[in-house]
């Protein structure tokens, strides 16, 4: 995406969440696109309000664990990766390989480089 067509989808976004606010889906979105611009401060709410809107999502969960983890707040990534592992609704057969992934690299991670590539289902271990 051009720098326009960012700032198009940030001002999309952002209408659609002041027209409502509990919408899963834009403020999953906008968090998204602010951490693919490297803006991951700014991530971090818009990825904690999806997150309280639905705690079943992999990908929120995901990306919420990144952001946390590139912050340092890596104890907050780490629950954030147990809490996805260990919800009533999850059984291992569901998780994603992403989640996996996750699992398997930050759970146990000291520290965190880098932004992986958010809707690839290959992840890039940092």
């Amino acid at each position: 995406m051009h720098r326009g067509e960012l700032d198009l989808a940030e001002q999309q976004f952002k209408k659609a969440i002041a027209l409502s606010p509990q919408d899963y889906e834009a403020n999953h979105n906008l968090g998204e696109l602010f951490a693919r611009m490297n803006n991951i401060t700014e991530a971090i709410p818009y990825l904690q309000k999806a997150q309280q809107l639905n705690p079943g999502s992999y990908d929120n969960g995901y990306d919420l664990s990144f952001a946390y983890s590139l912050t340092g707040r890596l104890s907050e990534a780490r629950q954030m990766i147990h809490d996805l592992v260990t919800a009533p609704w999850n059984r291992p057969s569901k998780f994603s390989a992403r989640v996996r992934n996750a699992m398997r690299t930050l759970l146990a991670w000291p520290s965190a480089s880098g932004w992986p590539t958010i809707r690839s289902a290959n992840t890039t271990t940092p």
